[in-house]
């Protein structure tokens, strides 16, 4: 049997969560394949934001706001703009066992799922600014607007500026191509060299696996995430509303000092192309190897699950 899987946004905004079926494996497993819609969940909402503000003014630069743009990113990329939104949809009952530490809330498929989805979402989110920053900012500002109000979020200014200082040399063309010259001597050219030809065609991709990894994948969502049990229903809930603020506002405070730095370093003309801008900043999850997660897809938007089913 196969049932079609929706998502209530707004009044105006109805996701397609793609299908599951219910059926045997070649070992005659009884389990459940979840085929992702035409269209992934991101492309659908900015397809919707858009029509939304086709009348709307485009917001002038100087008037970007980080922490609005941090929302709208969570919003966008995060939770309705990928699997996420499935597993934390409110019209589908609980998953009370949850909330037994031993029983895991969300299977390895379904993790992997939710991040190609989420760093796909935030990959083409960046690219946007550099593309069509006009149109970002206009999707920014409609994405807090047409969208759901995330769980309030207080950032935190300290840990923020912090950050966000730390990320700095790579605000400048000059702090840039010290880093650059100091990691050569450390590491040699040949090296510098290869890996500039193993990561440029996928730059903007690596960058986002790294900064989704960083902020969003070793996080709270690691908490509800584990094993192979499935409770014997379909597709339920399994993202309890305190679960969800934990997740989103975590992620939103880990990534506003990154979008922050990202986007100045997206748009100060500085005579350099995008290429040689985010180099050093790839550079950086590269060589770190607790948050650069080399076993990412590079080109996947989705994916389908195969989940087993209690007997």
């Amino acid at each position: 049997m196969t049932y079609r899987l929706h998502i209530r946004v707004t009044d105006h905004l109805l996701l397609d969560a793609g299908t599951l079926e219910e059926t045997r494996d070649p070992e005659n497993r009884r389990v459940r394949m979840i085929t992702p819609a035409p269209q992934t969940f991101y492309q659908q909402v900015i397809a919707y934001l858009t029509d939304a503000t086709t009348q709307e003014k485009v917001p002038p630069q100087t008037a970007v706001d980080f922490q609005e743009v941090t929302y709208a990113t969570v919003a966008v990329c995060l939770r309705w703009g990928s699997y996420f939104a499935v597993l934390a949809d409110k019209e589908v009952h609980e998953w009370t066992p949850l909330f037994q530490e031993e029983v895991p809330g969300i299977r390895d498929t379904e993790m992997a799922r939710m991040n190609i989805e989420i760093s796909s979402a935030f990959c083409q989110w960046l690219t946007l600014i550099h593309t069509d920053p006009k149109r970002f900012r206009k999707l920014v500002k409609a994405a807090l607007k047409f969208l759901p109000p995330l769980p309030q979020i207080i950032f935190d200014k300290q840990s923020y500026q912090k950050e966000l200082w730390l990320r700095t040399f790579f605000n400048s063309k000059a702090g840039r191509a010290e880093f650059m010259e100091s990691l050569q001597n450390k590491v040699g050219e040949d090296f510098i060299v290869r890996k500039k030809e193993e990561i440029t065609p996928h730059l903007m991709r690596i960058l986002a696996n790294g900064v989704i990894n960083e902020t969003y994948r070793y996080g709270p969502i690691e908490n509800i995430h584990a094993g192979s049990y499935l409770p014997d229903s379909s597709v339920p809930s399994r993202i309890s509303p305190c679960v969800e603020q934990e997740v989103l506002t975590t992620t939103a405070q880990r990534l506003l000092p990154t979008v922050h730095a990202l986007y100045r370093i997206i748009t100060k003309k500085t005579g350099e192309t995008l290429e040689e801008k985010i180099i050093p900043y790839v550079f950086r999850f590269i060589l770190t190897d607790l948050i650069f997660p080399s076993d990412w897809s590079l080109t996947e938007e989705t994916r389908g699950i195969k989940l087993l089913v209690r007997k």
